[in-house]
């Protein structure tokens, strides 16, 4: 990354208890950036730089020597970048969507003078669908406290139970991402959230979801898990709900990989799957259609989604980031969601996962 150094934009700075690198990459597709705190990198980053500084500016050569020398060893203190870096994730979906609009981004946006008519559509969408969710699960739960319910009674009761809560909850979930559109505003009061309690919560039913539909989950965490600041409740919705899209449009067989890693002040959990080649015979499926400014359904089994704007900007207001993107036309997405590690928590030192 540092060859670039001289070729691209990029900020290095230096101090006794702050130190990075950051290259702006300008593709053509989408411009990013390149961050680095490694003492490595830091450290041929100034010598890239006082070479080029004694090669073409001279002049300038003694000043910046005395400069550099003033910040050696290279330092990095957890309790200044950690806040920092926290602060600064804060702000970036903001200045990626003012600075940098992309013609899709732009486009896709939901049109706010039509969100109010989306919104009561999806209410009483909701409504007739959760009202007898609601009472078939509580009808179930009353069966599963029977003592003499017989084994394979019971498995598929527990399967139903999970079915109707996984309703409720995306539709639940549907209603508060239309509501946070519909608001000039999109803040909610973020706190201190345990990722350890959140994934011991959605993890199990994200197998049983891929089970269901002859997936193997595979998931990675790091050795130790940081808290991050977010909303713990719709974390969870919000999360399960991503998961439950990405399998939804997977062939039977396909393995999907969950990896949940540090990656500066930022936690990233990424999913990508290995499809199975596909059967030539088989009819491609149909892509969703839109359903109003933010939904879309899937014509083969009617399946509603968020559409994906409006997913990224649900996540924002967590205050974390969404991306997806695929590395080709016919190849599965690749999911990221980056969250802001809480700045007081230990943990912001843990190893990355194995």
């Amino acid at each position: 990354a540092c060859r670039s150094l001289l070729q691209e934009p990029f900020c290095l700075v230096l101090s006794d208890r702050l130190s990075f690198l950051v290259i702006l990459v300008p593709y053509p597709s989408q411009p990013s950036c390149y961050f680095s705190q490694t003492p490595e990198v830091l450290a041929e980053a100034v010598r890239l730089l006082a070479q080029h500084t004694a090669h073409h500016f001279p002049a300038l050569q003694p000043e910046l020597a005395r400069a550099l020398h003033r910040f050696r060893p290279l330092a990095n203190v957890a309790e200044t970048w950690a806040p920092f870096w926290a602060a600064v994730l804060q702000q970036w979906p903001t200045v990626a969507a003012s600075d940098r609009p992309s013609t899709e981004e732009v486009s896709d946006r939901p049109d706010r003078s039509t969100v109010g008519a989306d919104l009561e559509l999806l209410q009483a969408i909701a409504h007739e669908v959760k009202t007898p969710l609601a009472t078939i699960r509580t009808l179930t739960r009353s069966l599963l406290r029977r003592v003499d319910l017989p084994a394979q009674a019971r498995k598929r009761l527990e399967a139903i139970d999970l079915e109707c809560s996984e309703q409720i909850d995306r539709f639940g979930l549907f209603f508060r991402a239309v509501e946070l559109e519909n608001r000039e505003s999109q803040a909610l009061l973020l706190a201190r959230t345990s990722l350890t309690e959140v994934f011991a919560e959605t993890v199990p039913r994200w197998r049983k979801q891929a089970e269901r539909r002859s997936l193997a989950l595979d998931l990675q965490l790091p050795e130790r898990m940081p808290a991050v600041v977010s909303d713990p409740t719709m974390l969870d919705q919000a999360l399960t709900s991503l998961v439950e899209r990405f399998t939804r449009n997977l062939p039977a067989g396909s393995r999907i990989e969950i990896v949940v890693s540090l990656a500066g002040a930022q936690l990233k959990l990424r999913l990508t799957a290995t499809e199975l080649v596909s059967d030539p015979s088989e009819q491609p499926r149909t892509a969703p259609r839109s359903l109003g400014q933010l939904l879309t359904v899937q014509p083969e089994t009617g399946s509603l989604s968020l559409k994906l704007e409006v997913s990224k900007n649900l996540f924002q207001a967590l205050g974390g980031k969404l991306t997806v993107r695929r590395r080709s036309p016919q190849a599965s997405e690749v999911i990221t969601v980056f969250l802001p590690v809480e700045p007081s928590d230990d943990a912001t030192t843990a190893d990355s996962p194995r």
